[in-house]
């Protein structure tokens, strides 16, 4: 089924709440390719990750511990290529690291779906040395 504004919705709503994971249980494929960054980026979270315990181990692990709660992302903007099962999402992410240091920043994901709208492919464009550095306490 072809993604659609409302599909894209549902399926980030988990992000801006407790329950997080659910995003990533219900949404997102075990064997994702996830590009973090760009790909010749050098911060401490970028890479291309395959599958979901390689960017686990490459992302949450790294940054495991480091937030008072865990960051809530608000799904600010939506356009979607249906032709392509393709959509661009901008977030807003929002939260406290455990040094008290304030966080909120935008990313841009782009998501790629198979026919069952379950994230197969996605390139995070974030701000990861700003949450390095916040979750240090800089």
């Amino acid at each position: 089924m072809p993604l659609t504004h409302d599909s894209i919705t549902a399926a980030f709503a988990p992000l801006s709440t407790e329950n997080h994971m659910a995003f990533f249980a219900t949404s997102v494929s075990p064997e994702v390719v996830w590009q973090y960054g760009a790909p010749r980026a050098t911060h401490p979270l970028a890479g291309r990750y395959e599958g979901m315990p390689a960017f686990v181990a490459g992302t949450f692990a790294k940054l495991g511990g480091c937030f008072a709660a865990p960051l809530k992302m608000t799904l600010t903007s939506v356009l979607v290529d249906s032709s392509k099962n393709t959509a661009v999402v901008e977030l807003r992410t929002v939260g406290t690291a455990k040094s008290g240091a304030s966080i909120d920043t935008t990313a841009v994901w782009i998501v790629k779906a198979n026919e069952q709208d379950v994230f197969t492919e996605i390139t995070s464009y974030v701000d990861s040395a700003f949450l390095v550095e916040r979750a240090a306490g800089e």
